[in-house]
Protein backbone atom coordinates (compact mmCIF):
# COMPACT_ATOMS: atom_id res chain seq x y z
CA UNK A 1 0.00 0.00 0.00
CA UNK A 2 1.75 3.27 -1.16
CA UNK A 3 1.40 6.69 0.99
CA UNK A 4 -1.71 7.77 -0.68
CA UNK A 5 -3.74 4.59 0.02
CA UNK A 6 -2.62 4.29 3.81
CA UNK A 7 -4.16 7.74 3.92
CA UNK A 8 -6.94 7.05 1.99
CA UNK A 9 -6.93 3.95 4.35
CA UNK A 10 -7.37 6.49 7.82
CA UNK A 11 -9.54 8.98 6.33
CA UNK A 12 -11.92 5.90 6.14
CA UNK A 13 -11.67 4.41 9.24
CA UNK A 14 -12.54 7.98 10.90
CA UNK A 15 -15.37 8.66 8.85
CA UNK A 16 -16.76 5.22 9.48
CA UNK A 17 -16.04 5.49 13.16
CA UNK A 18 -17.47 9.32 13.72
CA UNK A 19 -21.01 8.01 11.37
CA UNK A 20 -21.15 5.03 13.85
CA UNK A 21 -20.35 6.47 16.60
CA UNK A 22 -22.73 9.56 16.72
CA UNK A 23 -25.51 7.23 14.78
CA UNK A 24 -27.44 8.32 17.98
CA UNK A 25 -26.57 11.75 18.69
CA UNK A 26 -28.07 12.73 15.23
CA UNK A 27 -31.28 10.69 15.44
CA UNK A 28 -31.88 12.48 19.32
CA UNK A 29 -31.13 15.73 17.08
CA UNK A 30 -33.85 15.20 14.50
CA UNK A 31 -36.42 14.17 17.40
CA UNK A 32 -35.48 17.93 19.27
CA UNK A 33 -35.88 19.61 15.99
CA UNK A 34 -39.10 17.70 15.45
CA UNK A 35 -40.53 18.56 18.81
CA UNK A 36 -38.94 22.02 18.61
CA UNK A 37 -41.10 23.00 15.30
CA UNK A 38 -44.19 21.33 17.40
CA UNK A 39 -43.78 23.76 20.14
CA UNK A 40 -43.13 26.46 17.76
CA UNK A 41 -45.96 26.09 15.71
CA UNK A 42 -48.36 25.63 19.49
CA UNK A 43 -46.93 29.04 20.50
CA UNK A 44 -47.39 30.73 17.08
CA UNK A 45 -51.54 29.00 18.20
CA UNK A 46 -51.27 30.08 21.58
CA UNK A 47 -51.57 26.54 22.60
CA UNK A 48 -47.75 25.25 22.78
CA UNK A 49 -48.64 22.50 24.82
CA UNK A 50 -50.77 21.09 22.70
CA UNK A 51 -47.96 21.69 19.91
CA UNK A 52 -45.40 19.64 22.29
CA UNK A 53 -48.02 17.02 22.46
CA UNK A 54 -48.34 16.68 18.53
CA UNK A 55 -44.64 16.65 17.92
CA UNK A 56 -44.11 13.87 20.72
CA UNK A 57 -47.04 12.32 18.95
CA UNK A 58 -45.22 11.93 15.92
CA UNK A 59 -42.12 11.23 17.17
CA UNK A 60 -43.77 8.38 19.15
CA UNK A 61 -45.35 6.92 15.59
CA UNK A 62 -42.14 7.56 13.30
CA UNK A 63 -39.84 5.69 16.08
CA UNK A 64 -42.31 3.07 16.93
CA UNK A 65 -42.78 2.26 13.00
CA UNK A 66 -39.12 2.34 12.64
CA UNK A 67 -38.33 -0.03 15.65
CA UNK A 68 -40.98 -1.99 15.32
CA UNK A 69 -43.92 -2.32 12.89
CA UNK A 70 -41.17 -2.02 9.45
CA UNK A 71 -39.17 -4.86 11.24
CA UNK A 72 -42.13 -7.00 11.99
CA UNK A 73 -42.61 -6.06 8.07
CA UNK A 74 -39.75 -7.56 6.75
CA UNK A 75 -39.34 -10.03 9.41
CA UNK A 76 -42.86 -11.41 8.02
CA UNK A 77 -41.31 -11.79 4.38
CA UNK A 78 -38.15 -13.74 6.28
CA UNK A 79 -39.68 -16.46 7.55
CA UNK A 80 -42.37 -16.82 4.91
CA UNK A 81 -38.63 -17.83 2.99
CA UNK A 82 -36.56 -19.13 5.26
CA UNK A 83 -35.39 -22.61 5.08
CA UNK A 84 -36.71 -23.08 1.14
CA UNK A 85 -32.97 -22.47 -0.23
CA UNK A 86 -31.01 -24.29 2.41
CA UNK A 87 -27.34 -24.33 0.31
CA UNK A 88 -27.83 -20.81 -1.12
CA UNK A 89 -28.66 -19.88 2.95
CA UNK A 90 -25.49 -22.01 3.83
CA UNK A 91 -23.54 -20.28 1.74
CA UNK A 92 -24.03 -16.68 2.84
CA UNK A 93 -23.70 -17.56 6.18
CA UNK A 94 -20.33 -18.98 6.05
CA UNK A 95 -19.52 -15.49 4.03
CA UNK A 96 -21.17 -13.63 6.70
CA UNK A 97 -19.81 -14.71 9.65
CA UNK A 98 -15.94 -14.04 9.50
CA UNK A 99 -17.72 -10.69 8.26
CA UNK A 100 -19.52 -9.56 11.51
CA UNK A 101 -17.07 -10.73 13.62
CA UNK A 102 -14.40 -8.38 12.74
CA UNK A 103 -17.44 -5.32 12.43
CA UNK A 104 -18.53 -6.95 16.05
CA UNK A 105 -22.26 -7.73 15.38
CA UNK A 106 -23.83 -10.31 16.01
CA UNK A 107 -24.61 -12.54 12.16
CA UNK A 108 -28.35 -11.58 11.08
CA UNK A 109 -30.60 -13.94 9.74
CA UNK A 110 -30.59 -15.10 5.94
CA UNK A 111 -33.62 -14.47 3.72
CA UNK A 112 -32.55 -15.44 0.04
CA UNK A 113 -35.02 -13.45 -2.55
CA UNK A 114 -36.06 -15.49 -5.33
CA UNK A 115 -35.29 -13.50 -8.06
CA UNK A 116 -32.92 -13.47 -11.40
CA UNK A 117 -31.93 -9.73 -10.64
CA UNK A 118 -28.70 -9.41 -8.92
CA UNK A 119 -29.43 -7.46 -5.42
CA UNK A 120 -29.44 -7.39 -1.64
CA UNK A 121 -30.78 -5.88 1.17
CA UNK A 122 -30.09 -5.30 4.86
CA UNK A 123 -33.19 -4.77 7.59
CA UNK A 124 -33.74 -4.65 11.14
CA UNK A 125 -32.87 -2.83 13.72
CA UNK A 126 -32.68 -5.20 17.40
CA UNK A 127 -30.05 -7.85 17.17
CA UNK A 128 -32.61 -10.49 17.42
CA UNK A 129 -34.41 -8.89 14.19
CA UNK A 130 -31.94 -7.82 12.08
CA UNK A 131 -31.66 -9.54 8.52
CA UNK A 132 -29.37 -9.85 5.69
CA UNK A 133 -31.06 -10.47 2.21
CA UNK A 134 -29.41 -11.48 -1.27
CA UNK A 135 -31.50 -12.31 -4.81
CA UNK A 136 -30.59 -16.09 -6.48
CA UNK A 137 -29.15 -13.72 -9.15
CA UNK A 138 -26.71 -12.75 -6.58
CA UNK A 139 -26.03 -15.84 -5.58
CA UNK A 140 -25.65 -17.39 -9.06
CA UNK A 141 -23.41 -15.14 -10.89
CA UNK A 142 -20.98 -13.52 -7.99
CA UNK A 143 -18.06 -15.18 -7.16
CA UNK A 144 -17.60 -16.06 -3.34
CA UNK A 145 -15.30 -12.64 -3.17
CA UNK A 146 -17.80 -11.00 -5.08
CA UNK A 147 -20.51 -11.70 -2.58
CA UNK A 148 -18.60 -11.01 0.16
CA UNK A 149 -18.04 -7.57 -0.37
CA UNK A 150 -21.43 -7.17 -1.10
CA UNK A 151 -22.41 -8.52 2.31
CA UNK A 152 -20.12 -6.32 3.56
CA UNK A 153 -21.41 -3.30 2.29
CA UNK A 154 -24.80 -4.61 4.05
CA UNK A 155 -23.12 -5.22 7.71
CA UNK A 156 -22.40 -1.52 7.13
CA UNK A 157 -25.82 -0.54 7.08
CA UNK A 158 -26.37 -2.51 10.17
CA UNK A 159 -23.91 -0.98 12.30
CA UNK A 160 -25.10 2.60 11.41
CA UNK A 161 -28.47 1.34 11.92
CA UNK A 162 -29.57 2.90 8.44
CA UNK A 163 -32.77 1.48 8.82
CA UNK A 164 -33.69 3.33 11.91
CA UNK A 165 -33.29 6.25 9.95
CA UNK A 166 -35.18 5.28 6.86
CA UNK A 167 -38.14 3.42 8.59
CA UNK A 168 -38.51 6.75 10.77
CA UNK A 169 -38.56 8.94 7.21
CA UNK A 170 -40.90 6.41 5.84
CA UNK A 171 -43.39 6.99 8.52
CA UNK A 172 -43.11 10.77 8.74
CA UNK A 173 -43.40 11.08 4.96
CA UNK A 174 -46.64 8.96 5.75
CA UNK A 175 -47.77 11.47 8.48
CA UNK A 176 -47.54 14.65 6.15
CA UNK A 177 -49.28 13.21 3.41
CA UNK A 178 -52.03 12.07 5.46
CA UNK A 179 -52.27 15.54 7.40
CA UNK A 180 -51.87 16.56 3.61
CA UNK A 181 -55.36 14.49 2.97
CA UNK A 182 -57.29 15.56 5.91
CA UNK A 183 -56.48 18.97 5.67
CA UNK A 184 -57.93 19.03 1.69
CA UNK A 185 -60.83 16.94 2.48
CA UNK A 186 -61.98 19.31 6.02
CA UNK A 187 -61.36 22.50 4.11
CA UNK A 188 -63.47 20.90 0.85
CA UNK A 189 -66.11 19.82 3.60
CA UNK A 190 -65.94 23.38 4.86
CA UNK A 191 -66.66 25.04 1.69
CA UNK A 192 -69.47 23.11 0.79
CA UNK A 193 -71.01 23.28 4.21
CA UNK A 194 -70.62 26.85 3.84
CA UNK A 195 -71.98 27.25 -0.04
CA UNK A 196 -74.84 25.39 0.25
CA UNK A 197 -75.94 27.53 3.73
CA UNK A 198 -75.41 30.50 1.43
CA UNK A 199 -77.84 29.30 -1.29
CA UNK A 200 -80.09 28.54 1.70
CA UNK A 201 -80.32 31.58 3.87
CA UNK A 202 -78.40 34.25 0.62
CA UNK A 203 -76.27 35.18 3.71
CA UNK A 204 -72.81 36.92 2.67
CA UNK A 205 -71.05 35.09 5.44
CA UNK A 206 -71.85 31.72 3.87
CA UNK A 207 -69.51 32.23 0.82
CA UNK A 208 -66.76 33.89 2.39
CA UNK A 209 -66.40 30.67 4.99
CA UNK A 210 -66.96 28.86 1.92
CA UNK A 211 -64.09 30.13 -0.11
CA UNK A 212 -61.72 30.52 2.87
CA UNK A 213 -62.68 26.30 3.21
CA UNK A 214 -61.51 26.24 -0.31
CA UNK A 215 -58.16 28.29 0.72
CA UNK A 216 -57.41 26.18 3.09
CA UNK A 217 -57.79 22.92 0.92
CA UNK A 218 -55.64 24.08 -1.93
CA UNK A 219 -53.26 25.58 0.39
CA UNK A 220 -52.79 22.30 2.53
CA UNK A 221 -52.76 20.08 -0.83
CA UNK A 222 -50.00 22.68 -2.45
CA UNK A 223 -47.65 22.56 0.60
CA UNK A 224 -48.27 19.23 1.53
CA UNK A 225 -46.76 18.14 -1.96
CA UNK A 226 -43.80 20.89 -1.68
CA UNK A 227 -42.89 19.17 1.87
CA UNK A 228 -43.03 15.77 0.57
CA UNK A 229 -41.22 16.51 -2.57
CA UNK A 230 -38.28 18.62 -0.94
CA UNK A 231 -38.11 15.75 1.44
CA UNK A 232 -37.81 13.45 -0.70
CA UNK A 233 -35.04 15.20 -2.61
CA UNK A 234 -32.96 15.74 0.53
CA UNK A 235 -33.88 12.07 1.84
CA UNK A 236 -32.68 10.43 -1.46
CA UNK A 237 -29.52 12.52 -1.35
CA UNK A 238 -28.31 11.84 2.10
CA UNK A 239 -29.04 7.91 1.14
CA UNK A 240 -26.73 8.15 -1.73
CA UNK A 241 -24.22 9.63 0.93
CA UNK A 242 -25.00 6.84 3.09
CA UNK A 243 -24.24 4.35 0.11
CA UNK A 244 -21.10 5.63 -0.11
CA UNK A 245 -19.75 5.34 3.53
CA UNK A 246 -21.19 1.84 2.75
CA UNK A 247 -19.09 1.08 0.04
CA UNK A 248 -15.88 2.66 2.20
CA UNK A 249 -16.63 0.67 5.27
CA UNK A 250 -16.90 -2.84 2.76
CA UNK A 251 -13.41 -1.83 1.68
CA UNK A 252 -12.31 -1.60 5.68
CA UNK A 253 -13.95 -5.13 6.33
CA UNK A 254 -12.94 -7.02 3.16
CA UNK A 255 -9.37 -5.33 3.39
CA UNK A 256 -9.83 -4.14 -0.59
CA UNK A 257 -12.20 -2.43 -3.80
CA UNK A 258 -11.74 -4.75 -6.12
CA UNK A 259 -13.73 -7.57 -5.48
CA UNK A 260 -17.00 -4.79 -4.51
CA UNK A 261 -15.97 -2.76 -7.65
CA UNK A 262 -16.13 -6.19 -9.98
CA UNK A 263 -19.99 -6.95 -7.90
CA UNK A 264 -20.67 -4.15 -9.31
CA UNK A 265 -19.39 -4.23 -12.54
CA UNK A 266 -21.33 -7.73 -13.10
CA UNK A 267 -24.84 -5.44 -11.62
CA UNK A 268 -24.21 -2.94 -14.70
CA UNK A 269 -24.44 -6.16 -17.16
CA UNK A 270 -27.67 -7.34 -15.45
CA UNK A 271 -30.88 -6.92 -17.33
CA UNK A 272 -33.03 -8.89 -14.72
CA UNK A 273 -36.03 -6.43 -13.27
CA UNK A 274 -36.53 -6.88 -9.59
CA UNK A 275 -40.32 -7.99 -8.26
CA UNK A 276 -42.09 -5.00 -6.38
CA UNK A 277 -41.05 -5.93 -3.01
CA UNK A 278 -42.72 -2.59 -1.24
CA UNK A 279 -41.46 -3.45 2.24
CA UNK A 280 -37.84 -4.12 1.14
CA UNK A 281 -37.35 -1.29 -1.99
CA UNK A 282 -35.89 1.32 0.03
CA UNK A 283 -33.19 -1.05 1.52
CA UNK A 284 -31.40 -2.92 -1.09
CA UNK A 285 -27.81 -2.74 -2.01
CA UNK A 286 -28.59 -1.38 -5.77
CA UNK A 287 -30.62 0.86 -7.17
CA UNK A 288 -33.66 -1.36 -7.64
CA UNK A 289 -35.25 0.46 -10.67
CA UNK A 290 -33.52 2.18 -13.61
CA UNK A 291 -33.94 5.81 -14.42
CA UNK A 292 -33.89 7.61 -17.62
CA UNK A 293 -34.43 10.96 -17.22
CA UNK A 294 -32.33 13.39 -15.02
CA UNK A 295 -34.74 14.14 -13.05
CA UNK A 296 -36.02 11.08 -12.45
CA UNK A 297 -32.39 10.09 -11.31
CA UNK A 298 -32.98 13.23 -8.56
CA UNK A 299 -34.86 10.60 -6.65
CA UNK A 300 -32.53 7.65 -6.73
CA UNK A 301 -31.32 5.94 -3.39
CA UNK A 302 -28.22 4.80 -4.77
CA UNK A 303 -24.90 6.79 -6.80
CA UNK A 304 -24.24 6.45 -10.06
CA UNK A 305 -23.07 2.65 -10.77
CA UNK A 306 -20.66 3.74 -12.96
CA UNK A 307 -19.41 6.82 -10.48
CA UNK A 308 -19.31 3.98 -7.84
CA UNK A 309 -17.16 1.76 -10.24
CA UNK A 310 -14.27 4.51 -10.81
CA UNK A 311 -14.22 5.99 -7.35
CA UNK A 312 -13.77 1.88 -6.04
CA UNK A 313 -11.42 1.33 -8.80
CA UNK A 314 -9.23 4.69 -7.61
CA UNK A 315 -9.08 3.16 -4.22
CA UNK A 316 -8.04 -0.38 -5.49
CA UNK A 317 -5.06 1.23 -7.11
CA UNK A 318 -4.15 3.17 -4.16
CA UNK A 319 -4.20 0.48 -2.18
CA UNK A 320 -2.11 -1.38 -4.37
CA UNK A 321 -4.52 -4.26 -5.23
CA UNK A 322 -3.35 -6.68 -7.63
CA UNK A 323 -5.39 -6.23 -10.83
Amino acid sequence: MNIEGRVQWERMERRIHRATRFVWVGFGVLCFLVLAAGIWFGWESQAPQVGAYVALGVIAVCAGYAMVVAPWQLGRAVRSEQGKFPESEARVRRLLEPLCQKAEIETPQVMIVPTRAMNAFAAGLLPKRQYIGVTAGALQHLSDRELSAVLAHEISHVCRKDTLYLGWWVAFLGLIISATVALAVIGMVIGSASRQDQSTRGSGRGRNNGESGLLMALFAIVVGIAAVVIIKLWLRADMRRREVLADEHAVLLTGGAKDLANALERLKQDTAVLPNISALSLFFAFEPVRRVHWWQRLFDTHPNIDWRVQRLRTLSRNLGEEE
